[in-house]
């Protein structure tokens, strides 16, 4: 009777202590109750900024950092006008186009030079348009083709070229071939063409002027049987072409537009 009661107290035991247990990993695993809410919102659709800038209405290539470059070889043509040369500023009215320099060869009809030579000069208006949603910098620049020879590195270097904002003067920046008599000077910075296309802000008419002077007795201090410094460069330039039976000057009209920080 001992041993039964014995045996029956320790499976007592042994049924609470694992009661106990039970009751502790329950409780243990239990979720306290509690309220909660989430809140989800999507944000609203924001626009990326366009970038887009038109070259006398030459725009560029879709998916590209570059122009049209086979539109704007027609349009960056430095000498697709060659006149003589006068120094700019004593053009006057609406003498833009200059004279045809009836010493150098000209085209057939008379209308324009078709070479250059000292006493010739030129230019190239562009009208530069921001149709962008930012602000950009506009920046010109010329130099010659890869591969060129010393000889053509000679002729861009006896050339004087500079580049002029004329927006001001063509009042509103839509003609090109503006009154020289008003033209300013050299841009010493480059203009900021705005995104903001209400007005005329985000266009600028920009002029590269190329100029190779004529030197004479009065533009030389030596003389006029002096100036053999000039004389001396320019001389074997015009034997160069001669020999060559002509001679190119494969010059590049670079216009930069990137985004104002």
């Amino acid at each position: 009777m001992t041993k039964k009661k014995s045996v029956f107290l320790r499976s007592a035991l042994m049924l609470l202590v694992l009661a106990m247990v039970g009751a502790t990993l329950f409780a243990g695993n239990t979720t306290l109750a509690r309220y909660r809410a989430v809140a989800t919102g999507q944000a609203t659709n924001v626009e990326v900024a366009a970038f887009d800038v038109q070259i006398n209405g030459i725009g560029m290539v879709d998916g590209m950092t570059e122009f049209n470059q086979a539109n704007l070889n027609t349009a960056l043509n430095l000498f697709s006008t060659i006149r003589e040369w006068r120094t700019p500023t004593a053009f006057t009215g609406q003498d833009a186009a200059g004279a045809v320099d009836t010493h150098v060869r000209q085209n057939a009809a008379g209308t324009e030079n078709t070479h250059i030579a000292p006493g010739t000069m030129g230019w190239l208006d562009l009208i530069v348009t921001n149709l962008s949603d930012v602000s950009v910098e506009i920046d010109a620049a010329v130099a010659l083709q890869a591969g060129a020879t010393a000889m053509q590195q000679a002729i861009l270097d006896r050339l004087t070229i500079s580049v002029h904002n004329i927006t001001a003067v063509v009042g509103g920046a839509t003609a090109i071939n503006a009154d020289w008599s008003l033209l300013p000077a050299a841009m010493a910075t480059n203009p900021i063409l705005s995104w903001d296309d209400t007005g005329a802000a985000n266009v600028a008419t920009l002029r590269i002027v190329w100029e190779w002077p004529f030197m004479d007795g009065s533009a030389c201090a030596c003389g006029l049987t002096g100036c053999e410094g000039g004389y001396a460069v320019d001389t074997p330039i015009g034997f160069a072409a001669n020999a060559a039976g002509g001679l190119e000057l494969p010059v590049i009209a670079t216009v930069i537009a990137s985004q104002v920080d």
